[in-house]
């Protein structure tokens, strides 16, 4: 029979509850910036980063200005409906507007350019 001695006891756990409680300690979390009015997403520069879901909003992905149409892009939002008319937003003002063509593939919708002009980025809401 193996036979401990109280100081071989002591060592053993005091190198375990070492081991152990290296563990518990956090490094200190980095600023995470400005939290816009909605106190929920980072700001840039007074812009929320994160657009708020609901009725239907939608971002510009591609503009053909020759044949005057853009693809719009509708992930996590729901899709509008064949004919319906968006108003194209940039930069909090309304930028144009486009009408709704009956083709789409996924959350992709293409829509013809009405009035105005677009450009990849811009959004846009129900009219």
């Amino acid at each position: 029979m193996l036979r401990i001695s109280s100081s071989m006891r002591l060592s053993t756990v005091a190198a375990v509850l070492v081991l152990l409680g290296g563990g518990c300690s956090s490094a200190p979390k980095p600023n995470t910036g400005a939290l816009s009015a909605a106190g929920n997403s980072k700001a840039t520069n007074g812009v929320p980063a994160i657009r708020p879901l609901g009725g239907t909003i939608g971002r510009v992905i591609q503009v053909n200005v020759p044949l005057r149409f853009v693809v719009l892009d509708f992930s996590l939002n729901p899709l509008p409906t064949f004919g319906q008319r968006l108003e194209l937003v940039r930069n909090g003002e309304v930028a144009g507007m486009v009408k709704v063509s009956s083709f789409h593939r996924g959350t992709s919708v293409v829509a013809d350019l009405v009035e105005g002009n677009a450009a990849v980025d811009d959004w846009v809401r129900n009219k």
